[in-house]
């Protein structure tokens, strides 16, 4: 909505909110409330039914509808008079969005955003959509019928509604407690078969259309490809980053990835950027490149790594969420070129280049005859269909595409959700610090210290850690994908600096989240033991566009259990793994973070304790790097750091820790399997002649 429109409108309630996605909300006709006890009592004083509308700032159809919808007067009136509406941010309430998802994906059979689902008094759904339109359309009902529908319904046909509303109430908790019946065990080999299945050979990942990245399915098979000698898998991979990255998924000239594409072939995103996929690619593509030898992905990474510092890093220290899709001119608009444009902004030469590289056509490759950019092969097979070296190549593609980007930018740029997000600001820490290990970039890492130390500071209040923060102000206490992301991003960081605070953070936090996050004799929640009751408690279980906090918990137990031999940590891994693992054999896809979690677990723990005097534990880090391509249960620490760890609690049954010292003074890396350390390693000759095992 413009500003003029606002001058003349009195905002709704959601104006006193601090979430990018309800302040656009704040000036609809709609009078939207944010979720809390003053619309829930109000709907039970008037004894009417609950509009629940979720949805994100970035999200092209929610904008879609709130302009078709929630700013139609006629719509609103029937919204307001008939329900209580309100809105929620699934990005600031991820407990009620997967809680109300499931709603919705078991009435309608599918789900996505903007959620639309109808509730109880008591808060039970009763009936739910996604996107509707005002009036019927494309076998869609029209969001007027359904309204003039269920208010009629609501009153003459109460008892079923309620009895409606149980029967969905006792299906959604049945989906958490789902059980395969099969006792399979993790057969890697069985599971490998079933991700190629359905991988597209030709195109690269999985399914048709649309196709999400899946950055956890991704790592996962990246990892194995080091332990299973396919060539199919291999070929799939390589595939795979290929494609994503001379699409137009990926930003060719700002960098950066679209959060999927609609098309099978990677040329059409759906625009908006998201914080989560692009840490998780820019590790993919990192990962990638150690294991091919792929120069091509270490660029994508960079100008993947560098897209986020550059557009979301905020003057506060932490990251901001996401790039809209929309701006005023439309859906991708910002992204887009006509020929003319393109001709306007480049010589003749220069366009000439870029009309054998870029997949142009005159009556455009998108929407009103405009231009999506995406290359037509990968830079090495352009070079040679243009007799370039690749140095000329990359020379000439920088120049125009900076040229073409200088142009973008004088056009109006996406809005940016302004939200800080303790458990996406850990992705990309996690991205970053590895980022530093195979680039030596040290601003890599001390962006990735840094936004440790805002989430210190800013999102740990008393102990605890919190979900978000915009305008200075912290939301609601953090869910367990918030801690257990942030003990993940204290790990990468313990992997890397030889500085005590960052294993101890993690071991401090662990502690907590095994008292705050389960009850019951069950596994971990969503949400802690003190947080707002709800119809359900929900739990996260599955790994989706980014990791579950269960998965990533197993994966942060496993990594303790390596460094300190403290039995409650493996107990509690294996427990979890136990419950599940029929679930991971049999839907594979749905588990890759818990996978991949399970596949590092067999690989060695890497001990290197750095000789403080000097800076040789560097050059230790980097050939570790260059030889040992697995994902790593490695411990930096110096003699002083060991002292301090021994004395805690939980390394007092460590052995692996025991008598270690520096040998001849020098930094010393200690090779350990089944509680069996190899002859320590102090020389890096004798580094660059060990055979480590992936």
């Amino acid at each position: 909505m413009s500003q003029t429109d606002k001058t003349f409108k009195q905002p709704n309630r959601l104006i006193n909110e601090t979430s990018t996605y309800l302040l656009q909300h704040a000036y609809n006709e709609v009078n939207w409330y944010p979720w809390g006890n003053e619309a829930i009592n109000l709907a039970k004083t008037q004894n009417k039914p609950i509009f629940l509308s979720i949805g994100y700032s970035a999200c092209h159809w929610c904008h879609v509808m709130e302009h078709e919808s929630f700013n139609d007067p006629q719509i609103a009136k029937i919204m307001n008079d008939n329900f209580i509406n309100i809105k929620v941010d699934r990005e600031e309430r991820p407990d009620l969005d997967e809680i109300y998802m499931k709603a919705v994906q078991i009435i309608s059979h599918h789900g996505g955003w903007p959620m639309s689902v109808f509730l109880t008094t008591d808060l039970k759904p009763f009936f739910g959509g996604t996107y509707f339109p005002p009036e019927d359309s494309h076998s869609l009902p029209g969001f007027k019928k359904v309204l003039n529908t269920l208010a009629k319904l609501y009153h003459e046909s109460i008892d079923d509604i309620n009895n409606s509303a149980s029967e969905i109430i006792a299906l959604m908790q049945s989906m958490d407690n789902w059980q395969t019946g099969s006792n399979a065990k993790i057969d890697f080999e069985l599971i490998l078969n079933k991700f190629l299945t359905n991988a597209d050979m030709l195109y690269g990942g999985f399914g048709n259309q649309p196709k999400f990245p899946n950055p956890g399915n991704l790592l996962f098979l990246l990892n194995l490809s080091l332990k299973i000698d396919s060539e199919k898998l291999k070929l799939f991979l390589q595939t795979t980053l290929d494609k994503m990255a001379i699409g137009g998924i990926f930003d060719q000239l700002g960098g950066g990835f679209a959060r999927y594409a609609t098309d099978n072939k990677w040329h059409i995103p759906h625009f908006e950027k998201m914080l989560y996929d692009n840490a998780q690619l820019a590790y993919v593509y990192l990962k990638g490149y150690l294991i091919f030898n792929n120069t091509f992905y270490l660029e994508i990474a960079r100008k993947t790594l560098d897209f986020v510092l550059n557009n979301l890093k905020d003057s506060s220290g932490g990251i901001l969420s996401s790039l809209d899709a929309d701006t005023t001119e439309g859906e991708g608009h910002y992204y887009v070129f006509t020929i003319a444009e393109i001709k306007s902004v480049l010589n003749k030469d220069e366009f000439d280049f870029v009309s054998k590289i870029y997949d142009l056509k005159d009556t455009g490759n998108f929407e009103h005859q405009k231009n999506i950019l995406y290359l037509k092969a990968n830079p090495e097979n352009l070079c040679s269909g243009l007799a370039l070296s690749m140095v000329d190549f990359k020379a000439k593609l920088a120049k125009v595409n900076q040229k073409l980007l200088d142009y973008r930018r004088k056009r109006p740029n996406p809005s940016i959700d302004q939200k800080i997000i303790t458990s996406w600001n850990c992705l990309m820490v996690v991205s970053l610090v590895y980022a530093y290990n195979i680039t030596k970039n040290i601003d890599y890492l001390e962006t990735a210290k840094s936004i440790t130390d805002f989430i210190l500071a800013k999102l740990v209040i008393n102990g605890n850690v919190m979900h978000s923060i915009a305008q200075n102000k912290t939301s609601i206490y953090g869910f367990l994908d918030d801690w257990s992301y942030f003990v993940m991003a204290l790990l990468e960081l313990a992997q890397t600096v030889p500085e005590a605070k960052y294993l101890n953070l993690a071991i401090d936090f662990t502690n907590k989240i095994m008292t705050q996050f389960s009850a019951d004799n069950d596994f971990y929640y969503t949400s802690n033991n003190q947080a707002e009751k709800l119809v359900i408690r929900p739990k996260h279980i599955y790994d989706t566009v980014y990791p579950s906090g269960l998965s990533v918990l197993v994966a942060n137990f496993l990594k303790l259990f390596q460094f300190t031999n403290y039995q409650p940590y493996q107990d509690m891994a294996l427990g979890i793994i136990d419950k599940y693992q029929g679930q991971m054999v049999e839907v594979p896809q749905q588990w890759g973070y818990m996978l991949n979690a399970i596949l590092a677990n067999e690989n060695a723990c890497l001990i290197l304790l750095a000789n403080p005097e000097n800076d040789s534990y560097d050059d230790f880090m980097t050939m570790i790097y260059q030889k040992y391509l697995a994902d790593k249960n490695m411990l930096v620490l110096t003699p002083a750091m060991l002292n301090e760890f021994l004395t805690r609690q939980e390394f007092s049954q460590c052995l692996s820790l025991q008598n270690k010292e520096l040998v001849q003074g020098k930094t010393t890396l200690y090779y350990c399997e089944n509680y069996t350390c190899k002859e320590p390693i102090n020389d890096l000759n004798k580094l660059q002649n060990f055979s480590f095992k992936e």
